[in-house]
């Protein structure tokens, strides 16, 4: 991601399957989301990643830019986009 040039790639969107933040009280999915925080969070900070769009959960959540459990404006939007084939949340 050093090599990016920003002028000609804007926006830096790191894809998953397992979102980091959530709203939902599974606790297996919030364990993994604490991992997930622990091994990601400084590096999506680190490397300016503008959004990380998720699935997993059958639900749409949105955060605002979040890092540490903190809102600031200039770090990372949490997207969960797992509206797909299951019944929804």
């Amino acid at each position: 991601m050093r090599s990016v040039n920003r002028h000609m790639t804007p926006w830096l969107i790191l894809v998953a399957h397992r979102p980091m933040y959530n709203s939902e009280k599974f606790f297996t999915d919030y364990q993994l989301s604490i991992h997930m925080r622990l091994a990601l969070e400084d590096l999506l900070h680190q490397y300016d990643v503008d959004m990380m769009l998720c699935g997993h959960r059958h639900s749409y959540e949105r955060t605002c830019p979040v890092y540490r459990e903190q809102g600031d404006k200039r770090v990372t939007v949490h997207i969960v986009a797992g509206g797909a084939w299951f019944d929804l949340d």
